[in-house]
């Protein structure tokens, strides 16, 4: 599990994109 943290990462912003996405 080397890219575990990367993966993370990236669904963290990509949640974050969302949720901004659905309050504007």
């Amino acid at each position: 599990m080397k890219n575990y943290r990367q993966i993370k990462q990236q669904a963290l912003m990509l949640h974050l994109a969302l949720y901004d996405t659905t309050l504007s």
